[in-house]
């Protein structure tokens, strides 16, 4: 068994060490890591679905997780994020969203653009492969936004609406998400870095 402690760790750190461990560890091995908040569980929790671990995860106190990641035949070695179902049959396009608003010179207007912008996406006929918020962007995809609507048509389209958890956290919004997935740095960075083009409003 691998033991990591990444109780106080920053995303998308928790992710980078798990993952690295399962890929330098033997068949059948078992990554045992503590972290310190439930959106980091839900981090590792998708990166065992995506690399074909094994999942468990259990709550010690209110501010430690021990997370058990099993690598067994299913597993891996190196993962795509093309591999992800949300990608399937998508463009290559990533959106990537930092702001509530958009443009600057008066936030009433860049809030209208925005939402605009978002109903706009959801018409093409080609839906992008994901669209990335984070920052105060997360706030279109939390209660009260009024582009919940058009993010799920989005979603219905086969794209994946993935919201940063670090950011959802910051702004006291982790229990407010209302379309999407949580998502951390790291899928942030391989999602831009892998896409054909990358759109930001």
């Amino acid at each position: 068994m691998i033991v990591i402690n990444a109780a106080g760790d920053a995303c998308p750190i928790p992710v980078v060490k798990a993952k690295r461990a399962v890929r330098e560890s033997e068949a059948d091995a078992t990554v045992r890591i503590t972290v310190d908040n439930e959106i980091a569980t839900q981090n590792l929790e998708k990166m065992a679905s995506e690399m074909g671990l094994g999942y468990s995860c259990e709550r010690e106190s209110e501010s430690v997780y021990i997370v058990s990641l099993v690598k067994g035949e299913g597993a891996k070695s190196d993962p795509s994020v093309d591999a992800s179902p949300a990608a399937a049959g998508s463009s290559g396009t990533v959106v990537v969203i930092s702001s509530n608003t958009m443009g600057s010179g008066d936030d009433e207007l860049g809030a209208s653009l925005m939402k605009m912008f978002i109903f706009t996406l959801a018409e093409l006929d080609e839906a992008p492969r994901a669209v990335l918020f984070y920052n105060a962007g997360v706030r279109l995809t939390t209660e009260g936004s009024g582009a919940l609507e058009d993010l799920a048509r989005l979603t219905e389209r086969g794209c994946a609406v993935l919201s940063c958890g670090a950011c959802l956290n910051f702004f006291g919004l982790q229990d407010k998400l209302a379309v999407g997935e949580v998502t951390n740095m790291l899928k942030i960075v391989e999602l831009q870095h892998s896409a054909a083009r990358v759109l930001r409003p």
